[in-house]
């Protein structure tokens, strides 16, 4: 009679639970069944009845209907009139969430929400999450507080705890918090927040959002920064991002530094397509009139505002056209060398904009590109050189009027930056334009599988709108260059001879070739073949 009264009040309670459940439950017939056959098999725990409360005592294992989770405790008490469940003694609740383990749990079995007290659990943040962030290992959210309140489906509130994703046994780094509430694959959302790194308490933050989505793009405020240096002084750098959409997203920047000033900008990136991407970054500098003293000798950093740009682009227009942009762009050097941490920003000297088109029709295709490089051999002088533009068009080869003769063609045209400039000012110009065209004739003698002759005639002609002076540097006196040129190349007769050697441990057959090659090229001779 008692065994049927634990039964009964057991299944009404727990078959309840189901309502609220992300899985639908089984019916209740179902459950009843099981957890029957649970109650008549168990020998490692024992029960009493007594009205609307039930207590279990022992190893108790209890499971939910509907696959909503199991409890494990040394003791259980049930009250049917409440809809409770009260579990204390080495108490742990696992379902498809993760595990949560506690020295006491008040838990409503209708709505499926407790309070976990003296409580740690862990759980893991999906299947999305980078597992070499982790050691390779499982991605796991772990936190532990006074209290744990379930709140509903992955949605937990922690009393005095705190939580990390470094589940090792010394933590990297871990936030305790006064309160804490977690939304699994979401945030989490903390107040008086204190951020330690292997033990060490680092900084105090009164308010924290922390995305942990398992694909790692949450809106809100990035954990700050915070640095010191002789010459900027103390710094704090705080980052906003927005995940505007599933293709793109922004992040805002703000340094502060207490010496030289402030800086702001904005990183924008996006996926328009497979083939279509891009990103783009802009910061803005300004900064104050600094006095620093290096060596014992005192110097003067003069307030200035620079500003930096940073981009690529690439997008397939049309199956047949794809464009392509970069930009790498400072305005001050001295800026750049002072304020970059990694070794590549603070030395590098070239600034870089460079942009063009590709497109490419049955065997013709074109190239369209600009680019403009600038070296800086200190903050007050620079070399640029490039194409501004450059055109090219190429013919693959093509048979003529179903002769055995193919015809091709590259042609190009090409304007050549190359000046010096020192303080604003140019002072040496060496820039050039080149129009270069080169048409191909290519015959085939020979049809013989051992024996291939190809014959050849070329024609190029380059206009340059500049030339060589007579005491260096260039003149403005244009100048033409042709030539043309006969090619034969000659491949054979070649001889074959391949040995058969089913003993050999190294190879079963062995192929010799002897395949001689013979070329010849007579180009005319170029007139003012040393102007340049």
């Amino acid at each position: 009679m008692t065994r049927l009264l634990l039964f009964s009040c057991v299944v009404c309670l727990l078959s309840a639970t189901g309502v609220n459940a992300q899985v639908p439950s089984p019916t209740p017939p179902q459950d009843a069944s099981q957890l029957a056959t649970l109650l008549e098999q168990q020998t490692s725990w024992k029960f009493e009845c007594s009205g609307d409360r039930c207590i279990l005592n022992g190893d108790v294992e209890l499971p939910l209907p509907g696959n909503q989770g199991k409890f494990f405790a040394d003791q259980i008490e049930i009250f049917g009139d409440k809809n409770l469940l009260v579990a204390s003694g080495n108490v742990v609740f696992a379902n498809q969430e993760g595990r949560l383990a506690a020295e006491k749990v008040e838990f409503d079995l209708k709505q499926q929400t407790g309070i976990f007290y003296v409580a740690s659990g862990t759980m893991p943040l999906g299947s999305a999450a980078d597992p070499r962030q982790f050691g390779n290992q499982q991605a796991d959210v772990y936190f532990w507080g006074e209290t744990i309140e379930r709140l509903g489906d992955q949605k937990y509130r922690i009393t005095r705890g705190g939580f990390t994703t470094c589940v090792q046994p010394t933590p990297r780094w871990e936030l305790v918090t006064g309160s804490v509430t977690l939304n699994l694959n979401d945030y989490a959302l903390a107040t008086n927040t204190v951020l330690r790194v292997k033990g060490v308490p680092v900084i105090y933050l009164p308010w924290v959002y922390y995305p942990i989505q398992d694909d790692d793009r949450a809106t809100g405020f990035l954990l700050p920064t915070y640095g010191t240096s002789s010459l900027r002084g103390q710094a704090i750098s705080n980052a906003f991002f927005w995940a505007i959409g599933r293709s793109h997203d922004a992040t805002f920047l703000h340094d502060w530094f207490t010496t030289t000033g402030q800086g702001a900008g904005v990183e924008y990136r996006y996926v328009a397509a497979a083939q279509s991407s891009g990103d783009i970054r802009m910061y803005r500098l300004n900064q104050k009139e600094v006095v620093y003293t290096d060596d014992g000798e005192t110097g003067v950093l003069p307030a200035t505002k620079s500003f930096e740009f940073k981009g690529n682009m690439n997008h397939a227009i049309s199956p047949r056209v794809r464009a392509r942009a970069r930009i790498d762009y400072f305005s001050d050097v001295v800026t750049q060398q002072l304020y970059y941490q990694d070794v590549y920003q603070a030395t590098r000297n070239n600034r870089v904009i460079e942009g063009g088109l590709t497109a490419g029709f049955g065997p013709t295709s074109s190239n369209l590109l600009y680019s403009r490089s600038e070296y800086l051999s200190d903050s007050n002088s620079s070399t640029v050189y490039g194409s501004t533009p450059r055109i090219s068009t190429n013919v693959a080869p093509q048979r003529l009027f179903g002769s055995p003769v193919y015809a091709s063609m590259n042609a190009e045209y090409a304007y050549l930056p190359d000046r010096s400039i020192s303080n604003g000012e140019v002072t040496r110009d060496d820039s050039h334009g080149r129009i270069d065209m080169s048409p191909t004739l290519r015959v085939p003698l020979s049809r013989l599988t051992f024996l291939s002759v190809n014959t050849s005639a070329s024609y190029r002609a380059t206009r340059y709108s500049r030339s060589a002076g007579p005491t260096g540097g260039t003149v403005d006196d244009p100048y033409f260059r042709q030539y043309s040129s006969l090619e034969t190349d000659i491949v054979g007769p070649v001889f074959t001879r391949i040995w058969d050697r089913p003993d050999s441990v190294f190879a079963e057959r062995l192929k010799h070739v002897i395949g001689p090659a013979f070329k010849v090229d007579l180009t005319r001779r170029i007139e003012d073949y040393t102007k340049t």
